[in-house]
């Protein structure tokens, strides 16, 4: 696999509300939009424009996105990505769709999680 990421255009912010809330529309246009339902909460991981009201809310977020699909066999993907940002004090938020993974950092530590990748050995290339 080659250790290539693309960086997203957007700044996210994840969401939190009630289990019981009726799940939102997809705002048009946009260029990434999560949800998950649990037990406990609903959770949303969009752009800040898109955070529903009411919802509790953390950001904003940079995202990268690991380039290309991924195949599901492969092992230890997402840890060869978020290991050189626990070793530099960088939390994380990741996320997975069916062909890629997506890590997020706060913007405030996006510069520097970015040198800590390129050290790494990640490179960063245009998006899709």
């Amino acid at each position: 696999m080659k250790k290539s990421l693309e960086i997203l255009s957007s700044a996210f912010w994840v969401a939190r509300l009630p289990p019981e809330a009726p799940t939102p529309e997809p705002p048009r246009g946009c260029e990434l939009w999560s949800v998950t339902r649990t037990a406990t909460e609903l959770s949303i991981l969009c752009a800040g424009t898109d955070v529903p009201d009411g919802a509790q809310r953390h950001g904003p977020l940079s995202g990268m996105r690991i380039a290309g699909v991924l195949d599901f066999e492969l092992v230890g993907v997402l840890e060869s990505l978020l290991a050189p940002l626990r070793r530099a004090g960088i939390s994380v938020l990741a996320s997975s769709t069916f062909d890629t993974d997506y890590v997020f950092v706060a913007v405030r530590e996006a510069d520097a999680a970015r040198t800590v990748l390129e050290n790494d050995g990640w490179r960063f290339v245009p998006g899709s």
